[in-house]
Formats: C-alpha cells, structure tokens, sequence
C-alpha cells in the first residue's frame, strides 16, 4: 500500500512495517508543527494548532488499519487514543519539573493575572507563546515517549495470517522489524 493509503483510507490492513512508515511520519509531522507553533506569531500558531487536529484522520486510519490486520476493530483506537492522553499527561507532569522547571511559575502567574483580569485572552495566549520556546523539548520528548509507546504495542499485535473482514493478510506479515 502506498503512503497516501496508509495515511488516509481508514480500510483494509497494514502490516507492522506499514504502521511504522505512517506513524514516524505522524510522528515527525506533529513535532514539525509543533516547532512551527512555538516559533510563529500567535496567529499562525492558532492556524497550525487547527493543521495539527486534522492529524487525528490520519492516525485514525494508520492505528485502526493495524488493528484490522489483527482482525479486531478501528473502535480501539479510541483506546489508543485515551492511552496515548494518559501517557502524555502523566510525563508532562514528571518532566515540567525538570526539563522546563520556570514554566510551571509562570502558568501559576498568568493563571492569577487571567482571574484578577489583568490579562484578557490575546495577552494571555501572546504571553504563552512567548513562553512555549522554554517547552519546546518538553512537548517533543512526551510526544516522542507517548506515540512511540502506543505504537510499540499496537505494532506488536500479530497479523491475523488468514483472509478477515478487512481484506486479505498483509504481504509482509512476517516481517516484524523488532524481532
């Protein structure tokens, strides 16, 4: 299957090296977008905040194409997807601490600016931004950890040998890159 099947035809099936291609450039896309956010002006930032929702399409059809060579459901995906918050949630609280240990100050302080109505939602969101660049890595290491993590054991699943549902068994089934 080509690049623009894995990415965006939410049916058939995908094989471990398959999923791989699409994820790394899922992967690599959000953090591309991400960097774009942090570095533009507060306009074009929102823009590519709107770009980065339509990635959900993508990795909908990358993960349930895997999950069908499987023979199980696209729906699980919502449960990748919910796994997937739950990692990024649980390393941005452990690593804020560490790798970006000024932003955790200044949310406190634009938080007490916002309720005393010192700041309205364009300060706010200009005063963010000028603040993302100290989050940079951050965002990229739990972005990294959280789709890495997801992907690791969705790939894992083994590919149903026989014909099902979704078509006929991925051509390289047996070829797991981690084995």
């Amino acid at each position: 299957m080509g690049i623009s099947g894995i990415l965006f035809n939410p049916k058939g099936r995908i094989s471990q090296a398959e999923f791989w291609r699409g994820l790394i450039i899922l992967v690599g896309l959000s953090i591309v977008l991400t960097v774009i956010s942090v570095y533009s002006p507060v306009t074009i930032a929102s823009i590519v905040g709107f770009v980065s929702l339509l990635l959900i399409y993508p990795i909908i059809c990358v993960y349930g194409k895997r999950l069908h060579d499987n023979g199980r459901t696209a729906w699980l995906v919502l449960v990748v997807l919910l796994v997937y918050v739950v990692i990024s949630l649980i390393l941005t609280s452990v690593l804020t601490p560490v790798l970006a240990p000024e932003f955790a100050a200044f949310q406190a302080d634009l938080q007490e600016k916002i309720q005393n109505g010192e700041v309205g939602f364009v300060e706010a969101m200009e005063l963010g931004q000028e603040q993302a660049s100290g989050t940079l890595v951050l965002s990229i290491v739990v972005t990294l950890v959280a789709s890495l993590t997801t992907g690791f054991f969705v790939a894992r699943l083994e590919s149903d040998p026989d014909e099902n549902e979704h078509g006929l068994p991925t051509s390289g089934a047996a070829s797991d890159p981690f084995s």
